[in-house]
């Protein structure tokens, strides 16, 4: 939690219109992505990597994968405007993610204080390019 709180303040100082959340004692934090069902999360995960991520999970599978999909159709864009992306549509599973990892040389729980900073710049930074790039194509998705 002091992690995220720290990071979630950093991030309120360039957004300042943005709706500051709370963090809670879990591996993630995340917020409203503009659309029902879509979430722009920080995340700790395995092999001691921190994501940035779009999460797509409006509780329907298969409109899970309609919006993964169209988001596609414009991949090549989206990966020149923000390399190094990862595009995971979590075949059998329900949601499906589109995210970027950042190798953090160490779980959460034993990541050094002294580190937090530098992690939470690119989080910071990540996120800012993430919600902007991201935003746009979401406005653009269509209904079925």
């Amino acid at each position: 939690m002091e992690f995220f709180s720290v990071l979630i303040d950093k991030y309120s100082q360039i957004n300042p219109g943005w709706r500051k959340i709370k963090p809670q004692p879990q591996q993630w934090a995340g917020f409203g992505a503009g659309r029902s069902g879509l979430a722009f999360n920080w995340g700790f995960r395995s092999q001691n990597r921190l994501s940035v991520e779009l999460y797509i999970d409006t509780g329907d599978v298969d409109e899970n994968k309609r919006i993964f999909d169209q988001l596609s159709k414009t991949r090549k864009k989206i990966d020149s405007e923000l390399p190094g992306i990862s595009w995971e549509r979590l075949e059998g599973r329900r949601a499906s993610r589109i995210a970027v990892y950042k190798d953090i040389g160490a779980s959460i729980k034993s990541l050094p204080k002294d580190d937090y900073p530098k992690v939470i710049e690119w989080a910071v930074a990540m996120m800012n390019k993430f919600t902007n790039i991201f935003g746009h194509y979401i406005k653009n998705l269509q209904n079925m």
